[in-house]
């Protein structure tokens, strides 16, 4: 009864969620995902596919050209865990790690979400795929899933396990000569053949009990002999079955990733080497740290000329008569802890506190966007950066254990500055490190009792905390404003000190604390977690538990009883404060000086009083990798907010830039507007809150609008809602003081 129960169960509703063009689904947003996790191949006889973590790169082998496929570019989804191509090349699928499939055809993306949409109490991971008999096979957390990609539906499910328990599956082989399946599955290996019987009842699965319940992790058919590789305590064992015999295969491999057979060659995928054996088991050809050094191989595939490609995690794709990798620029990893702009550079940093010696950081160019990166063993988990003003890639890296490292250049470190080696250091855990305007460097750390370093730009160091300080938690924000004032985030509260520009002598330090109590007198968060003072000196701080704000962060010092405010809003008719539910990681000022907050929730833009939710953007309305925000950073020239998270750094276009001192930098775009355009009309390199006038020949006042920043638009149309006539206008432009003032036109064309 049982049985049944399963196969009715998994009768599927074959949703198909959307199609789409492979063309990007909004210009506004951006994606810089890492291409240096290269996991798995496939391929045509046009194109060589790697997968990534969150996109696809393919080579175009008639002309040698790269390009990719992400969520904002054919992809419906982030964290790809298995790709494949059909027989014919036509079709590519692509699995996901919540269950969710994309089959792509001609550059037109169905989205199946069945599994994605079922409530399972197991993993739903697309862990393998393989075709027979113009089906896919599908290897899940769960069993095995049929789907018709044609048709673009799912028609089958085997649940392996003769208990009707979910069995993973982590590998399949599919054997056309005998129609036959295999898979390698968490509790070792079966088969069956293909179209002969009923595969949804288990008794028709051959479970080969030579391999036990052991888990298997790699299945191939090749000449007659059944090739498994079964792990065991962590252990991997080779084996090779044939007739009913059982034995450990000639070679040995250190965490062997996947098996394929091409015709006449099994290809054996290592962790540091890849062979290619022949039917007498002979080796033709191996690839090893002889050809890429310490490498991390993760699979391999020969194409239909017979050329053995095969991708390296950091590195990319190789094939086997060229030494040098193909992978598009981009950084280095996907997680993303920090992003802090140096010069013409942004830096990112990819540590994740307590992952332990991920030691990597990338850089990216602006104008040039071009990427480079640097791996630094010797240290581990690099979490945030700061650069001195004009000085190329003379910048600080703060490390999560191993303190503060200097470079004089992106690749050369000059000094590791920690408590194993600086007695005036104050602690290695480093939540933030920033500069302030005499380009002394100020070092926040956790788990010290000097949470406080200071290091001058004479070359000295000083360690120090204040009595009056709370506890320090971790990864907390320090900011410096343009007081030079310091404000650093506690974890029940703002700590703020004014060094009076003696930084070696806190005695004479002016400080504050404001704890986490709102105006009515109720502490309305256990944590502070991030802060930002935006362009009319508001402190705006990110908690746990909302968003609250101090409204005159000049007059601090003068305040005896510092409290926070909050803003209550209506949302969905429900009355609230503000993203009280949500948990605030980031907060980022733009021109507009509105409020861009990164939560675990997603990324909200708030009005530039704090009363008005203007947007939410999550993983289902947007390109956004994750809900999770970790950082964000807005490069101002480029009206770009850069958006990291653990899963890959996005960025949307804002539309706003930063005012300007004068009107020397006015442009307007486009000049002249011709009659098929319908867009908006962009005025740049305005001066905060300009009056904008735009007025006809006979001196009539047409428009009338204030800039936001640096940056006001205009729809064409007139004070009445009516689209303006052919010719010429002329646009007034006032600063907000009325000290300065700009004449300029605009012609319309119909």
């Amino acid at each position: 009864m049982k049985q049944f129960f399963l196969v009715i169960f998994f009768i599927w509703s074959s949703i198909l969620l959307w199609a789409q063009d492979s063309t990007s689904k909004s210009a506004d947003w951006k994606e810089y995902y890492s291409f240096h996790t290269n996991l798995q191949i496939a391929n045509t006889s046009d194109r060589i596919y790697s997968m990534n973590s969150n996109a696809i790169f393919y080579l175009q082998k008639s002309d040698n050209s790269l390009h990719h496929l992400s969520k904002n570019n054919g992809l419906s989804d982030v964290e790809i865990t298995s790709i494949a191509t059909d027989p014919t090349g036509v079709y590519l699928i692509v699995g996901y790690r919540d269950g969710n499939i994309d089959i792509i055809k001609n550059s037109q993306t169905i989205n199946i979400v069945d599994v994605k949409s079922k409530l399972l109490s197991s993993n739903k991971s697309i862990n393998h795929i393989v075709f027979l008999s113009n089906k896919a096979f599908l290897a899940t957390g769960f069993g095995i899933v049929v789907l018709d990609y044609a048709n673009a539906q799912l028609v089958d499910t085997y649940i392996l396990s003769p208990t009707g328990e979910y069995v993973g599956v982590n590998r399949l082989f599919a054997d056309s000569l005998t129609s036959s399946i295999y898979a390698a599955t968490m509790k070792g290996v079966f088969s069956a053949k293909y179209g002969s019987s009923n595969l949804a009842d288990n008794n028709n699965w051959t479970k080969y009990t030579a391999f036990g319940t052991d888990e298997c992790n790699a299945i191939c058919y090749f000449d007659s002999s059944l090739y498994v590789n079964k792990i065991n305590g962590g252990v991997d064992s080779f084996f090779v079955y044939k007739k009913g015999v059982k034995a450990l295969f000639k070679t040995q491999y250190n965490s062997l990733r996947y098996l394929h057979s091409y015709k006449d060659k099994i290809v054996i995928i290592g962790t540091s080497r890849i062979d290619v054996f022949d039917t007498k088991l002979l080796l033709k050809q191996e690839i090893d740290s002889s050809n890429v050094a310490s490498p991390e191989f993760h699979d391999a595939s020969i194409d239909n000329d017979g050329t053995l490609w095969y991708n390296e995690k950091v590195r990319g794709l190789f094939h086997s008569s060229d030494i040098n990798a193909l992978c598009p620029h981009s950084p280095i990893s996907d997680f993303i802890s920090s992003i802090r702009l140096s010069n013409e550079y942004l830096i990112l940093t990819h540590g994740v506190q307590w992952r332990y010696f991920e030691s990597k950081i990338s850089f990216f160019h602006i104008d040039y966007t071009s990427w480079m990166y640097t791996i630094d063993w010797s240290y581990r988990d690099p979490m945030n950066s700061v650069s001195y003003p004009n000085e190329k890639f003379h910048f600080f890296v703060g490390s999560w254990g191993r303190g503060v490292i200097e470079y004089n250049d992106w690749w050369n470190p000059i000094k590791r500055n920690e408590t194993s080696n600086n007695a005036y250091f104050g602690g290695d855990y480093v939540n933030d490190i920033k500069i302030d305007s005499a380009k002394n460097v100020f070092i926040y750390s956790a788990r010290t009792n000097f949470p406080f370093t200071v290091y001058t730009k004479k070359g000295l160091w000083y360690k120090w905390n204040y009595g009056d300080f709370t506890k320090v938690d971790d990864q907390s924000d320090l900011i410096i404003d343009g007081n030079n004032w310091k404000w650093a985030v506690a974890y029940d509260g703002i700590f703020v000190f004014n060094d009076k520009n003696t930084p070696l002598d806190p005695k004479d330090d002016d400080t504050k604390f404001i704890p986490l109590i709102d105006n009515l007198g109720e502490t309305f968060s256990a944590s502070a977690k991030c802060m930002a003072i935006d362009l009319n000196n508001v402190l705006w701080v990110g908690t746990i538990s909302g968003l609250a704000y101090y409204s005159n962060a000049n007059q601090i010092f003068g305040d005896s009883k510092p409290r926070l405010s909050r803003n209550k809003v209506t949302v969905n008719g429900v009355v609230d404060y503000l993203l009280a539910s949500a948990s605030i990681t980031s907060i980022a000022i733009d021109a507009a000086n509105r409020k861009w907050i990164g939560t675990n929730s997603g990324l909200f833009l708030v009005s530039s009083n704090g009363t008005e939710v203007l947007e939410h953007f999550t993983v289902d309305n947007s390109p956004l990798p994750s809900n999770s925000i970790s950082c964000l950073k807005i490069v101002a020239d480029k009206s770009e907010l850069m958006i990291g998270t653990y899963n890959g750094m996005v960025s949307y276009n804002i539309g706003i830039k930063e005012a300007k001192k004068d009107f020397s930098e006015i442009s307007i775009y486009p000049n002249p507007v011709k009659h098929d355009f319908t867009g908006l009309v962009k005025f740049e390199g305005l001066m905060q809150n300009t009056t904008i006038k735009l007025l006809d020949i006979n001196g009539n006042l047409v428009y009338e609008t204030v800039s936001e920043g640096g940056t006001a638009f205009w729809d064409g149309k007139n004070l009445v809602g009516e689209r303006v006539a052919s010719g010429v206008y002329v646009v007034i432009l006032v600063n907000s003081d009325q000290t300065q003032k700009k004449v300029s036109k605009i012609i319309f064309i119909h």
